[in-house]
């Protein structure tokens, strides 16, 4: 759930709207290659695709997996303030 917070700050932040679809992988071929790190296959896919992956930033990383940090705290809420302005 925390996760879900995140994004959905994300998504009022910078007023935008996020819908899922679930496809099955048979349908999701380039998802489904990636999940099971199939690259090759992905490659193949995707020849526009980036060759190397790029990082993401440590303190994002740190925003969105630290859990003891509560959603409605007064660190929290400037801890990813702080990583809104910087990504």
């Amino acid at each position: 759930m925390h996760l879900m917070r995140c994004l959905f700050y994300v998504e009022a932040f910078h007023e935008f709207a996020l819908y899922c679809t679930h496809l099955p992988g048979s349908l999701n071929t380039v998802a489904d290659a990636l999940s099971r790190n199939a690259l090759p296959s992905f490659r193949l896919q995707m020849q526009e695709a980036d060759p190397l992956p790029y990082a993401l930033p440590p303190r994002l990383i740190d925003a969105l997996l630290r859990k003891d940090l509560d959603w409605l705290s007064p660190t929290w809420t400037a801890h990813f303030a702080f990583i809104t302005r910087k990504v």
